[in-house]
C-alpha cells in the first residue's frame, strides 16, 4: 500500500539512522571516561557527624583503589559548599579545563543557579592514583 516515493524515503531514514548509531557508537568509544562525584546528600539528623565526609572518602578509595587516580574525579558544587570538598582534597578548576562531556550539565547548572542567587563552582580531586585519601 505504500507508494514508491514513500519506500525511498524510509529507506533513506533508515540508512540516516544506522550513520548516526554508528557514529554515536564512535564517538562513545573515542571519549574520556568521566567519573563524577555527583549529589551528595546527608539528611539533617546525620549531618555534623561525618557521614557525607566518609561517604566521600570512601568513593575516592574505592576510585583509586580500581586503578583510577583522585584528580580523574570531578564534581559541580554550589559556592557554600567549597570550603567542605577542599577539606576533601578538591580544588576549583575553570569551566574551560573541565572534560568535554560535562559542557551541557555546567550550562544548566549555571543557569539554575544564578536563578537561585548563587554561584556554581567546577572541582577536581587533586594529586595521583596513589594518594591517600584524607
Amino acid at each position: 500500500p505504500w507508494s514508491a516515493r514513500y519506500r525511498e524515503l524510509a529507506q533513506r531514514a533508515a540508512v540516516q539512522r544506522e550513520r548516526r548509531r554508528s557514529r554515536v557508537s564512535q564517538a562513545e568509544t573515542e571519549a574520556a571516561p568521566l567519573w563524577e562525584l555527583a549529589s551528595v546528600y546527608v539528611g539533617e539528623q546525620w549531618r555534623g557527624r561525618g557521614v557525607g565526609s566518609e561517604l566521600v572518602r570512601r568513593l575516592c578509595a574505592r576510585h583509586v583503589q580500581r586503578g583510577g587516580a583522585r584528580r580523574d574525579l570531578y564534581l559541580i558544587t554550589l559556592e557554600p559548599t567549597c570550603g567542605w570538598y577542599e577539606g576533601l582534597g578538591f580544588s576549583r578548576v575553570e569551566r574551560q579545563d573541565l572534560p568535554p562531556q560535562m559542557g551541557l550539565e555546567v550550562a544548566a547548572g549555571e543557569a539554575v543557579s544564578w536563578v537561585l542567587g548563587n554561584r556554581l563552582v567546577c572541582m577536581r580531586g587533586t594529586g595521583g592514583a596513589g594518594e591517600k585519601v584524607r
